[in-house]
């Protein structure tokens, strides 16, 4: 099924099985224009496009609006370069003729759908930006590909605002090493992965190339059961949900506007005191000691110049402003022979 650059008139597919067959053949083609303009307005609802070995069941250049319920894309094939059933490209082998290459395809969403194979962006060395525009997956089943579920061919460029939620990828025919998106010819500066389920505990999320500073933006909320123990990248932001740990690799943290960061503690035990001796300081002997800071979101005053001396030697370290719950002080506190 062939539609033309331009085709513009918000078509509609319902209850559609489409299967090519030979080689090369594809079940539906949205093609682009020498000036970069596409297929605009696609809806599908339980429409399936099942391709053979070395077929392209989806090939979409360029174009906005694309909106997939249910159904799905699935190509037969035993290794990385037979199975991609959804192909995202350009007029490959055409720079001459293309005043300028176009967006990537953008406004699309597809829910709980099926792609038996891989879904790959390729833009064959013509890229000029990012995809990912307004694009989300929502619980897409992956089976029966030996390559990686999703693949990105962009460099430098690649996924950027771009949201996976609740994706699974469901068998082992790739392997225990075969990453469910890899990034190795791509960047990124924005994708987003929530509760993805791997075939096995060991599969990483994330296969990216040598340089980390290529690879930004990552951020992956896991559950018990889902993927997420091998990232597989070097700056990631990442919640393990079940154990309520927070990881963070390769990011900074800014405060602005008096923002502060503090951690409530419990209020400390008391510690031995000691009164002052007149003349000379306190006797000679051994004390426990410490200093008490005023909590500052409890709107008190809190004394920065409280330290301990005998002699020339200062045993206490002035106290700066420490943040705590508002109804106790934190105290810091040691041991002083004197």
């Amino acid at each position: 099924m062939y539609f033309e650059p331009e085709t513009s008139s918000n078509n509609y597919l319902e209850n559609l099985v489409i299967q090519p067959l030979q080689p090369y053949q594809s079940g539906l083609y949205w093609d682009e224009q020498l000036n970069g303009d596409g297929v605009v307005a696609l809806r599908f609802e339980h429409v399936h496009v099942n391709g053979n070995a070395h077929s392209f069941p989806v090939v979409n250049k360029s174009g906005f609006g694309f909106f997939w319920n249910y159904g799905g894309w699935s190509a037969a094939g035993g290794n990385f370069s037979e199975g991609i059933d959804y192909l995202i490209t350009h007029n490959c082998g055409m720079p001459a003729y293309l005043p300028q290459t176009p967006a990537m395809p953008y406004i699309s969403t597809t829910n709980q759908s099926y792609s038996f194979g891989t879904f790959e962006v390729d833009a064959c060395g013509l890229a000029n930006g990012i995809y990912g525009n307004n694009v989300s997956f929502t619980q897409v089943l992956t089976e029966s590909t030996a390559g990686p579920a999703f693949k990105f061919n962009m460099f430098p460029y690649g996924p950027s605002g771009i949201t996976f939620n609740q994706g699974t990828y469901a068998d082992f025919t790739g392997g225990f090493a075969t990453p469910y998106f890899d990034l190795t010819n791509s960047t990124s500066s924005g994708i987003e992965l929530n509760y993805m389920a791997c075939a096995n505990s060991s599969q990483p999320l994330l296969q990216t190339g040598p340089s980390a500073n290529f690879y930004g933006g990552i951020s992956v909320r896991n559950n018990l059961n889902s993927c997420g123990g091998n990232v597989g990248a070097v700056n990631f932001r990442y919640d393990n949900l079940s154990n309520n740990i927070g990881i963070v690799g390769g990011y900074n943290t800014q405060l602005n506007s008096g923002a502060q960061v503090f951690s409530p503690m419990p209020t400390p035990a008391n510690f031995q005191s000691a009164t002052a001796v007149t003349g000379t300081g306190l006797a000679p002997g051994t004390y426990n000691y410490c200093a008490i800071a005023v909590d500052p979101f409890g709107g008190g005053d809190r004394d920065e110049s409280v330290s301990l001396h005998t002699g020339d030697h200062d045993l206490g370290e002035p106290v700066g402003p420490i943040g705590d719950a508002r109804d106790f002080s934190r105290r810091r506190g040691g041991v002083a022979d004197l």
